[in-house]
């Protein structure tokens, strides 16, 4: 009975080092799999050096493995805030701008290719679910979205679309091209049927949303 209870002691023992082994394996898996990913991200960082502010390129965070094999984050320096002043805001407010226009201006191409679809639109109902999230995440998201929401009527608004800015846009420039202007009645055929469509696509967009957030 000794025997047999010393047997199965030791067994226990090996399923519980394999079931370790196993582990071990799995997190230097995933934590080679985490550097592959992060050499990806290089990002530029702004260093402190003696009083001199040092600009170091293509620099990467990636994870470490402690004593037992796990995966941990850590990095070994404090991020200092930026000081604010008049050119840091513009040149922030700058690159939010090239982002979220890029941004916007990539979805309504993919929008116009059939890459984006019916499905990936959102309306007023949309909006005001998005909204009331970043209100729950606090004022900083609240204007992220503002500006985002605005930068984007802003550029919607300039597209050539008939009932738009952007359209009427292209009647002044053939007008101050060929020096006659787009005759009225086919100006107001062409606002009229862009008119109905963009309500036509409201509506559709809106059951869309009610299905989907109501």
């Amino acid at each position: 009975m000794a025997k047999k209870s010393t047997g199965r002691a030791y067994s226990k023992a090996q399923v519980e080092k394999q079931r370790r082994a196993r582990g071990n394996a799995i997190r230097r898996a995933i934590f080679v799999v985490a550097v592959l990913a992060v050499v990806a991200l290089a990002v530029i960082f702004l260093v402190l050096r003696g009083g001199e502010v040092v600009s170091l390129p293509a620099v990467t965070v990636g994870p470490t493995l402690d004593e037992n094999g796990r995966v941990q984050y850590a990095t070994d320096f404090r991020v200092a805030a930026q000081p604010l002043s008049v050119h840091s805001t513009l040149a922030m407010a700058g690159e939010l701008f090239h982002y979220y226009s890029g941004a916007i201006l990539g979805g309504f191409w993919q929008l116009f290719t059939g890459k984006a679809g019916m499905e990936d639109l959102s309306g007023p109902i949309g909006t005001v679910s998005a909204v009331s999230q970043a209100v729950r995440y606090g004022w900083r998201d609240v204007l992220s979205l503002m500006a985002l929401l605005t930068i984007n009527v802003g550029i919607f608004n300039l597209l050539p679309i008939p009932a738009l800015d952007g359209c009427k846009l292209l009647f002044l420039a053939w007008e101050g091209l060929t020096g006659h202007p787009v005759p009225l009645r086919a100006q107001s055929f062409i606002n009229t049927a862009g008119m109905v469509a963009l309500l036509w696509l409201m509506i559709l967009v809106t059951m869309q949303d009610i299905t989907r957030f109501l």
